[in-house]
Order: C-alpha cells, then sequence, then structure tokens
C-alpha cells in the first residue's frame, strides 16, 4: 500500500488506536507518530501531570513539533504543579530544559504562583516558536499576559504562524497590543477573545483581511469590524462601560462589515434594565437587519412586548435564542409553573412567528437554571452554551 494512502487511513483513527499502532512495528511508529501531535488539546479535562509528560515529549522530539497543526488548551501546566530545583533537570541537545515537575501548592491555591507561570514559559515559548505549522491557536486557562515581559513572548509565537484562527483568554488588569499579533495574518478568518483590556488602536484596512468571525467586547467588535468581512458576531458588554450596549455609534460601526452580519450573540451585562434592552434590541434591528440567528443573553429580563415589537424588524430572521429569560407573568423563583411556564412560551411563539413569517425556531432558557423546570433547553446543554466573556 502507497505510504500516501496508509497515512490518510492511520490519520482517521483515535488517539488511543494511533498510540497502539506506534507499538506494532517501527515502519508504522514513524508513519503514524506525527499524527499523534498533529491535534493538541491540554485543556482542562488533562491533569497537570498529563501536561508536563507533553512538553517532556515535545522538548526530547523536538523533530514533532512542526507536526502539529492545532493546538488548544493550557500553554503551561497551570493546575497544581510546578518546576522547581529540588529534582534533577534534564537537559536535551538544543539546550532546553524541562524540570521533572514537582512541587505541589498548598490546598487553597487555585493557580500557580507567578514565577512557576514565569519559569515554564521560559521553558514552552522556544518550543513553539518552532511549531511553525500550527493554524489554530487557542490559548485558555486565564494566563495573564499583561505580565511585564509575557506579551513579547507570545508575540514570538504568534509572529512565525499563519493563522486561520485565534483564540485567547487572558485577565490581563493591563492594555494588550495587538497590532503585532495581527499585522501578518492575512489568512485569518476566526478571531476569538476572553481579553476585556483588548486594543486595536492603529489597525490598517490591510491587516486581517479575511476576518470573518470575531468574539469579545462590542466596543472591540466596534473597532475590528469595519470593512472585513465579518459575519458573526458574539459579543458582551463590558461590566465597567455601563452604557456601553447603548453607544449608537458602536452598531453603526458594527454595520460596516462587509459581510454583512448574519450572525449574532449579544450579551448585556448585569447592569442592564429592561428599558436599557429595549434600546438594545432598537439599535440591534435598526443597523443590522440582516441578522439570520441571533442569540441573545438578557440577566434582567425584557418583556414579550417590547420582543413582540422589536424582533420582527429583522426580517431574515430564522433562529431566536434567549438566554436568562423568562415570559412575562412568570415568578423568577417559582418551583410549581412548569405546564404554565411552557404554555406562555408557546403562545408568545405563535405571536412572534405570526408578526415574523421568517422565523422558523425559537429557544430559551429560564432565569433560575438550578430548578430547569420549563424551557427548550436541558440545564446541561445550558451551561456549555454559557461560554461569554
Amino acid at each position: 500500500m502507497p505510504p500516501e494512502m496508509l497515512f490518510l487511513i492511520v490519520s482517521h483513527l483515535g488517539m488511543a488506536d494511533k498510540a497502539c499502532l506506534l507499538a506494532t512495528c517501527q515502519y508504522l511508529r514513524q508513519l503514524a507518530e506525527p499524527l499523534l501531535y498533529r491535534f493538541l488539546s491540554p485543556d482542562d479535562t488533562w491533569k497537570s501531570d498529563r501536561r508536563i509528560r507533553l512538553l517532556t515529549t515535545l522538548g526530547k522530539r523536538q523533530d514533532l513539533l512542526p507536526s502539529v497543526r492545532s493546538f488548544r488548551g493550557f500553554l503551561i501546566p497551570s493546575s497544581i504543579r510546578g518546576p522547581n530545583d529540588v529534582y534533577p533537570l534534564e537537559q536535551f541537545g538544543s539546550g532546553y530544559f524541562i524540570p521533572y515537575p514537582l512541587e505541589p501548592f498548598g490546598r487553597h491555591d487555585l493557580r500557580p504562583k507567578q514565577e512557576f507561570e514565569d519559569k515554564w514559559l521560559e521553558i514552552v515559548v522556544p518550543l513553539f516558536t518552532q511549531a511553525v505549522n500550527i493554524r489554530n491557536l487557542d490559548l485558555t486557562g486565564k494566563l495573564n499576559w499583561g505580565e511585564i515581559g509575557r506579551w513579547q513572548l507570545l508575540s514570538g509565537i504568534v509572529s512565525n504562524l499563519k493563522l486561520d484562527r485565534f483564540a485567547l483568554d487572558s485577565p490581563a488588569s493591563g492594555q494588550l497590543d495587538f497590532i503585532p499579533l495581527l499585522r501578518g495574518q492575512p489568512g485569518l478568518t476566526r478571531l476569538e477573545l476572553n481579553c476585556p483590556k483588548a486594543e486595536f488602536e492603529g489597525l490598517t484596512m490591510e491587516d486581517v483581511p479575511q476576518l470573518a468571525y470575531f468574539k469579545g467586547t462590542l466596543s472591540q467588535a466596534a473597532e475590528i469590524v469595519p470593512g472585513r468581512p465579518v459575519r458573526k458576531l458574539e459579543v458582551t458588554c463590558a461590566l465597567w462601560d455601563e452604557f456601553g450596549c447603548l453607544d449608537e455609534h458602536k452598531y453603526q460601526a458594527l454595520a460596516l462589515s462587509s459581510g454583512p452580519v448574519k450572525e449574532l450573540e449579544m450579551v448585556a451585562h448585569y447592569g442592564t434594565g429592561g428599558g436599557e434592552v429595549k434600546r438594545m434590541l432598537q439599535l440591534i434591528t435598526q443597523h443590522l437587519p440582516n441578522i439570520v440567528h441571533f442569540t441573545a443573553n438578557l440577566p434582567y429580563g425584557v418583556s414579550n412586548e417590547v420582543l413582540l415589537d422589536e424582533i420582527p424588524k429583522l426580517t431574515s430572521l430564522s433562529h431566536l435564542m434567549l438566554l436568562d429569560f423568562n415570559p412575562d407573568g412568570m415568578p423568577r423563583m417559582s418551583l410549581d409553573t412548569s405546564v404554565e411556564c411552557k404554555d406562555r412560551w408557546h403562545h408568545l411563539c405563535e405571536k412572534l412567528i405570526k408578526l415574523c413569517p421568517s422565523l422558523t425556531d425559537i429557544q430559551y432558557t429560564p432565569r433560575v437554571v438550578r430548578y430547569a423546570r420549563c424551557g427548550t433547553v436541558t440545564t446541561s446543554e445550558y451551561l456549555r452554551q454559557r461560554e461569554y466573556l
């Protein structure tokens, strides 16, 4: 069988099956081993020791780094262990060091101390600058990239890549200048940020010209969307920007997408009352009338009357999802109103569909999720959907 055909077959095996195949013979090991490292996902389902073993392997076998196409998860072991000087160090031919782990943290330490994070970054960053074929880079773990020197380290990794998708989760308190990261990414189509302090000042129309999906704050979206073919937005209003979701200039900027925007997920901050929600919906229907899929997280609710007034103005809308929503008249702490809740919801749906004929799918999740007595989405599904900033 030609190696190309065998490679294609092996690529469809699961991770465990590939690992078993490696043990059969030297030929199949050489063929299949790079596939084990093509898609790496050391997320929160991995224990810290497993992440450390991955880094140790990549340190020993740096020839595997160009095989990595996708990395989604924690860049460093960020749970309960960190490098120290108690155990001997293992030196690789290229001069990199991977310390044997392992100094446990105190029981109440939720995240590694900053000095341990910095030590791991000194080890990991030189390795990942060699992983030049990564196209999907998703760095989770809430590592504070705003600490002194860290942003330059991340820029060193990203500058060597030609990304299709970039996602970053960072609670940095200081401003993060994304221009150096985005300037050399002409093929980037998805940018997903949980970085409230990300800035795009100085971004030109030549930067990220193919961006089709953006996730971030409303203010960030207003900076990066104009002139780019963004068709899907997932935006939230920053907590410190009390009236940000009512700023008409930001919605006018979103309307400048060359897409245009067809899918919108909007999260109002928890200080938004019923009147503010109504105004927010009015701005959306006025400036983004071509929305087909609309998801709204409404922490303080909105009346049926407002929905019936504003939603039909989205004449292309086919899918509507309302999160944290209770139909009018339903007590939010009620335990025994599931039948009444469903009746009120179906009554609202009938009215919406009558006023908005293009609407084919309407769902909601109840405001009080711990009881999960009514709604068209289960509690577990609801929690999986709550991936907002």
